[in-house]
């Protein structure tokens, strides 16, 4: 219970100065008076200067609150390497026990791990010292302890503390590991070019006397591709040919050595994205129609087109004797298109095109040809495909998904799309083509449709008494597409409300052009956080079950859930670090897990270096666990706050002030009376 004497002065101290000053001056010239009562008076001066000080005691009531250690035990990956996770535990059990024998000790303990909003990048142990010592009182702070592997990846953040920080590492001090390292790889890459990659392979800790190579093993979406051997601390450049669009995965795994911490960071795996340097169009036109413009809008809108078009304006009906290349306004270079260029355009387009003295039939041989090496056809009928030079009487006809009757039918009617139509990529879940199978789309009708027959390829829309309006297929390795009219151009003049001409021949041109999205059947695997994402789409039924094999190879199934219009996914949960292969029916996806980019598993090893600096600033110390759980002191005064084998804690003292009462040292009817009876003595003194 503390005490103070304090002051509450009744005048402002300026008047008590003049009040004063005025006392001396009267009883100075008492003194040179020789007046014999002049020290009485100073008496009963001083009482009454003291009583308009008031005097008093304070009375402090306090309440002293417990100091305050913080132990921060890291929970993070890195942490189950080894025996550290038990080595942590026993640690964390026994400090426990000692600190709770001080009666004057408060332990906080946190568990620090990958918070999901920090997933990749690593221990944010500062972080988490900073938030816990922004919620307490700093003049209750005794210490903190960390308990971690030493593996922190926020040392840089400045922690401000008044007591120390001591670690206490659970690894070993001459832990072996070797990490391979991405030093530079590209995010895309040109299809049918080469990507390079740019690997080193690094040994952490007590690394060996004599340098011991690995061998290193690179497969590309799942398919093995090139074996080397890799020595340490030596640049490796590997070049991968992406073939195909979308992301592709390159995997490189190297072998472990002997007495190697981990093997988890013995692979990576990178993700490129194929990208097109651009989708070349070649549209050749017949006679102008309204849907012409429409169609050339649509590629010149899609920026990663590169569009070729060519119009002939002759036809049967105005046959003209004059030579053709004083009837084109440019000459058509047939011979340089479709003898020395073609192979370069990713697709071809007939639109409402016949071959009525036009296009030598040996070119039309050379189109199928490229179809079947692997190039896109996209035929738009119009009347014209009806007659007697119709592409269907040319050598096309042979790769055309459907035969043409010659009967043109006009009349109103709605496309729709089949049953087929609703699982297939280009038209599934198309706008407007209504959810259930038989309800009536929302958009407009077309009023002309080339009657087909014999459909060998997938239609996948209808129209006019159920004819066939949209029939795809493959020819060789190629793929070939006809729309059976040329009224889509209705939609774009929102005729009866319009529909989605721009979606439809947009997934059109893209399935001719093999891009990635628009695949009937498909099968993809993602890291993601519950662990391993599948999603897969399909024709047929989609399969009960994927067949997975994981990175240490055993095989399992993983089932599916089904998700309508031929759609079904699946998810891998907590799966173990590697590349897992995932096959269902004709369909193979690959996934990595914990390769990429993970800092926790990355440099494995144990270490104090990066706690170093925050530990000595705080006056800490560092504790290797495998020699033993130090004991805890408290250090007073300026001693030393750690020693070979205890650390030590700062005691605070802090407390709360419950209460503060005053007692009067001199009350004022005892000054009055005190300097009465003065007065009166130096009166009596100074009359006798």
């Amino acid at each position: 219970m503390p005490t103070s004497i304090d002051l509450d002065p009744i005048l402002g101290w300026p008047a008590l100065a003049l009040l004063l000053l005025a006392l001396l001056v009267a009883l100075g010239w008492a003194a040179w008076r020789g007046w014999r009562g002049w020290a009485l008076r100073l008496a009963a001066s001083v009482v009454l200067l003291a009583a308009l000080l008031q005097p008093g005691l304070t009375i402090e009531d306090r309440r002293y609150d417990k100091d305050i250690v913080l132990m921060l035990v890291d929970r993070s990956a890195s942490q189950e390497i080894g025996g550290r996770r038990e080595t942590t535990d026993i640690a964390v059990s026994s400090l426990g026990q000692e600190l709770g024998n001080f009666e004057d000790l408060e332990l906080i303990e946190v568990a620090v791990g990958e918070l999901p909003e920090a997933t990749g990048r690593g221990t944010m142990l500062a972080a988490a010292l900073n938030r816990e010592l922004s919620n307490l009182d700093p003049e209750r702070i005794a210490g903190a302890i960390l308990v971690t592997d030493g593996q922190v990846h926020d040392v840089g953040i400045e922690v401000d503390i008044p007591a120390p920080v001591h670690a206490l590492i659970s690894g070993a001090r001459n832990e072996f590991d070797r990490q391979l390292v991405v030093k530079k790889a590209p995010a895309f890459a040109v299809v049918g070019e080469t990507a390079v990659l740019e690997m080193s392979m690094v040994d952490h800790g007590s690394s060996p006397t004599v340098p011991r190579p690995s061998e290193m093993k690179v497969s590309l979406n799942g398919d093995h591709s090139v074996s080397a051997t890799m020595e340490p601390e030596q640049d490796v450049f590997i070049s991968v040919e992406i073939g195909s669009p979308g992301p592709n995965l390159v995997h490189v795994e190297i072998s472990a050595v002997e007495d190697e911490l981990v093997t988890s960071n013995n692979a990576v795996a990178v993700e490129v994205s194929g990208v097109r340097d651009s989708l070349r169009v070649l549209m050749v036109s017949g006679l102008p129609h309204s849907g012409q413009r429409t169609l050339r809008n649509i590629f010149k809108s899609d920026g990663s087109v590169e569009l070729i078009h060519f119009a002939y304006l002759r036809s049967v009906q105005n046959l003209n004797p004059a030579p053709s290349d004083e009837m084109a306004l440019i000459p058509f270079p047939a011979q340089e298109l479709f003898v020395r260029k073609l192979d370069s355009f990713d697709l071809v387009v007939f639109d409402r095109f016949d071959l009525t003295g036009s296009l030598p039939r040996s070119y039309v041989e050379l189109v199928r040809n490229y179809v079947e090496r692997g190039g896109g056809l996209l035929v738009l009928a119009g009347p014209e495909i009806a007659g007697e030079s119709s592409l269907t009487n040319s050598e096309l006809g042979a790769i055309l998904p459907a035969r043409i009757t010659g009967n043109v039918h006009e009349g109103g009617y709605l496309p729709r799309v089949t049953a087929l139509g609703a699982r297939h990529p280009v038209t599934s879940l198309l706008p407007g083509s209504g959810l259930h199978e038989g309800d009536d789309p929302s958009w407009g009708r077309w009023f002309r449709q080339v009657e087909l027959a014999d459909a060998s390829g997938q239609t996948i829309m209808s129209g006019l008494d159920g004819h066939p309006l949209l029939v795809l297929d493959r020819a060789g390795n190629g793929r070939v597409a006809l729309l059976a009219s040329d009224h889509f151009w209705l939609w774009n003049r929102g005729v009866e409300g319009g529909g989605p001409q721009v979606e439809l021949l947009r997934r059109l041109v893209h399935w001719l052009m093999k891009e990635p999205e628009l695949e009937e059947e498909m099968l993809s695997a993602s890291a993601s956080n519950p662990g391993i994402e599948v999603t897969g789409r399909t024709l047929l039924e989609p399969p009960s079950a994927l067949e997975v094999i994981s990175p240490s190879g055993t095989e399992f199934e993983l089932p599916t859930r089904a998700e309508g219009q031929g759609r079904y996914s699946a998810i891998l949960s907590d799966p173990e670090p590697g590349l897992y292969r995932l096959k269902g029916g004709k369909l193979n996806a690959v996934a990595a897990i914990g390769t990429p980019h993970s800092r926790e598993l990355s440099e494995a090893i144990a270490t104090a270096d990066k706690l170093l600096p925050m530990v000595d600033a705080t006056g800490g110390g560092v504790f290797w666990l495998e020699d033993g759980v130090p004991d805890v002191r408290m250090a007073k005064g300026n001693r030393t706050l750690h020693g070979r084998d205890w650390l030590g804690l700062t005691p605070r003292s802090a407390y709360t002030t419950t209460g503060i009462s005053v007692q009067p040292l001199l009350p004022a009817f005892l000054a009055m009376a005190l300097a009465v009876m003065l007065l009166a003595i130096a009166w009596y003194r100074e009359g006798t």
